[in-house]
């Protein structure tokens, strides 16, 4: 198991967990079968429902805090084969080992109670979204997705403890078929429960790694602080509605990595998945940075 640290700009970086363990879980197989078959929906023909189910719910999933698809990555201990007994934690020379396991043991500290409380919520929910059941020919989106948000958050909090696999339970059920749609977001309490176990024994190993300072070479990244952003999201910040266009995040420009450069690291590894967690989180720690610098600038001048 490895897990990445990459930075998306010098005071703000993502995590990718990426494992291959052998699992003993049914559930672990269930959901590997159930998110083949919802990727599968996604080369259904642009004007089905099928298509537009799998767009909005990739839009609904791509919403989720990027941190708690992270702790959904890592594999649940009770269910692997053998026990883990060391990670890899690769991340450039420009990150120190220290920094890595500060933020890694802040970011435990916070994420745990939260999905320990999110689980019990979703988990509240089920027995009332199991009613949608009645509703023929309709794919049931409130239990599953609870579903999806229980398996979640449990996942999650586990990877408190060791780090855990980034499971994703997506289905529905359609007239006469079972076809999986999500459950990826109620993990992450299982994962953060196996990160923390990790961490709390030793077992994680950080490392900087050459390939990773080839492909970030010459890259110069902005703090949160002096990050310039793309001239059409600050003027929407002056505009009459004041509401900021972030689709320009999804561009690159100065001071923040490249989406090139991200593309060349899921590449690099071979972790194809790297790629949409990267730019995942890339999209939301700008979101994050715009949202509050330009709320601020709003507030001063009232």
């Amino acid at each position: 198991m490895r897990i990445f640290a990459i930075p998306i700009l010098r005071n703000r970086w993502a995590y990718y967990c990426h494992s291959t363990l052998p699992s003993t879980s049914r559930l672990t197989k269930a959901v590997d079968w159930s998110s083949k078959k919802w990727e599968g929906l996604g080369e259904a023909k642009p004007d089905s429902w099928k298509r537009k189910l799998y767009d909005q719910g990739t839009g609904l999933m791509n919403q989720l805090d990027y941190q708690e698809w992270f702790l959904k990555s890592v594999p649940v201990k009770e269910h692997l084969e053998q026990p883990l007994r060391v990670a890899k934690v690769l991340h450039p020379s420009s990150l120190t080992d220290s920094q890595i396991q500060d933020n890694l043991d802040a970011l435990l500290k916070e994420k745990e109670p939260y999905h320990k409380k999110y689980m019990y919520y979703s988990a509240y929910w089920v027995p009332l979204s199991c009613t949608f059941v009645v509703v023929p020919l309709v794919p049931n989106i409130p239990l599953f997705y609870n579903l999806f948000r229980l398996y979640s958050h449990y996942k999650g909090l586990l990877v408190s403890v060791s780090v855990s696999v980034f499971i994703v339970l997506r289905m529905f059920v359609i007239y006469y078929t079972f076809l999986s749609f999500f459950c990826l977001l109620s993990v992450a309490y299982k994962g953060a429960q196996h990160l923390e176990f990790l961490s709390y024994h030793n077992c994680l190993r950080y490392s900087s790694n050459p390939q990773i300072d080839e492909i970030l070479s010459g890259v110069k990244l902005a703090s949160s602080h002096d990050v310039v952003f793309p001239l059409e999201l600050s003027k929407s910040a002056d505009g009459p509605s004041s509401k900021l266009k972030l689709e320009s995040l999804h561009q690159n420009f100065e001071g923040v990595i490249d989406l090139e450069i991200i593309d060349r690291l899921a590449k690099e590894f071979d972790t194809p998945s790297l790629e949409a967690e990267l730019k995942r989180a890339r999209y939301q720690i700008l979101s994050q940075i715009a949202k509050q610098r330009f709320e601020d600038h709003n507030h001063k001048n009232e």
